[in-house]
């Protein structure tokens, strides 16, 4: 039963071991793989292809090149495509640095088969999904984050704040995150003393005096605290 469909974009120079990799894909009983095939690295970049393919198979011995420089070229081009090399050798060492240089696989050309090869495609397109998820889910906590109107931030366990937002630079009298983290801010209550929430906390803001919040606080595993703070608005004076 067909449960998903695949783009690969191969990139192979020799017809022979395209049709077999074809093949082989054509068999696989999970997956439907739909080939886009070019014979060498300038075809591929110039088709567009990259942007609608799921994942990459690269074979490092083409005619314009080979190794490494093969796919620093693809991954310069595309860097968010997954890549599986192709290798003519089974030197742990070479295959460590293909990984190291972004590919997330290698497959040896003279033990390759066909459950292998889809096996170790499809687990890299799901890599690559879900690395593209996360980048998401994280530009969207990042934009919640630095847009915040409660002033956000993270400290240690002494009280040093290690990343805010602009609202919390702004509630201390800084005209940037950057530089109240420079001049080494700190949030010097770290929990409610009663264990109520939220709590009244002080704050020591860039001019010397007391800025009134209330504040919520919360302890990561890790042992650094994350909490938000609203400002509190002086008291009307009463008239006489």
């Amino acid at each position: 039963m067909i449960r998903d469909r695949i783009h690969l974009l191969l990139i192979e120079d020799n017809a022979s071991d395209a049709d077999l990799v074809r093949l082989w894909l054509s068999r696989n009983q999970d997956v439907q793989f739909e080939l886009h095939w070019h014979c060498n690295m300038s075809a591929a970049l110039a088709s567009g292809d990259c942007e609608k393919c799921d994942v990459a198979l690269l074979d490092l011995h083409l005619n314009e090149g080979s190794g490494l420089e093969l796919l620093q070229r693809l991954r310069g081009a595309c860097p968010l495509l997954p890549v599986v090399t192709l290798t003519r050798t089974a030197e742990l060492k070479g295959g460590l640095s293909l990984l190291g240089h972004g590919a997330q696989d290698y497959l040896e050309k003279h033990l390759l088969e066909g459950r292998l090869l889809g096996r170790t495609l499809l687990f890299a397109a799901t890599r690559g999904r879900l690395e593209s998820e996360l980048r998401d889910s994280e530009r969207r906590f990042r934009r919640w984050f630095d847009n915040n109107l409660s002033g956000l931030f993270r400290c240690g366990g002494d009280g040093l704040v290690r990343e805010a937002n602009a609202k919390f630079a702004e509630l201390l009298g800084y005209s940037s995150v950057p530089e109240l983290l420079s001049a080494g801010a700190r949030v010097d209550t770290l929990s409610s003393p009663s264990g109520v929430e939220p709590f009244p906390l002080q704050l020591t803001h860039r001019m010397g005096h007391v800025v009134s919040t209330k504040a919520r606080i919360g302890e990561l595993a890790d042992g650094c605290r994350v909490g938000s703070v609203l400002p509190v608005a002086p008291a009307p004076k009463k008239s006489a």
